[in-house]
């Protein structure tokens, strides 16, 4: 299997073949998230990449990969892109943003930052450490977590399998019809 795009499977839901997993992303950084809509025209300044809340907290959108695993625990050639938001210094949130669209230099970064997002079906009881790896040429940098015992972190180094993921994404696939 060359993609995740290229996956299938028969969805225990509609019993229907679905094709790829959704890989979700958040719209904003948790903290941002929170605050009142009528709030945040004032406070946050957010792109599709960037956002910045109250002019001194400071946010990168990028990805957070586990690897696969099949039914027998062995890992698959493709990994799940979480599309996460992770805090940065002032001081690499700008130097991020002047590197995003070029090929960075040898022995950039990694960033130490934080992951902000909340992910589905992890415990949310700890902050999680992360260095942020840039890649350039308008790609977002790929999260790596500090090695700790959190699932997340867990699953980031021995992989997560792919039908728990399935079972995670479902929701995700058949969306409650707006009224």
């Amino acid at each position: 299997m060359s993609s995740l795009d290229d996956y299938r499977f028969r969805c225990g839901c509609c019993d229907e073949e679905h094709v790829g997993l959704p890989e979700l992303g958040f719209r904003l950084p948790d903290l941002c998230a929170r605050i009142p809509t009528a709030e945040r025209e004032g406070r946050v300044q957010a792109t599709s990449d960037t956002c910045v809340l109250d002019d001194e907290h400071y946010f990168i959108r990028a990805v957070l990969p586990v690897p696969l695993l099949d039914a027998q625990g062995a890992r698959l050639e493709d990994e799940y892109n979480w599309g996460v938001w992770v805090s940065l210094s002032q001081q690499n949130f700008l130097r991020y943003e002047e590197l995003f669209h070029v090929e960075p230099p040898a022995g950039e970064g990694p960033y130490f930052g934080w992951l902000c997002t909340e992910l589905p079906h992890y415990p949310t009881d700890e902050s999680l450490k992360t260095m942020v790896h840039l890649r350039g040429d308008g790609q977002r940098p790929r999260v790596v977590l500090e090695p700790t015992e959190h699932p997340l972190a867990v699953h980031q180094r021995e992989g997560v399998p792919i039908a728990q993921l399935i079972e995670w994404m479902t929701p995700y696939l058949h969306p409650p019809e707006s009224a």
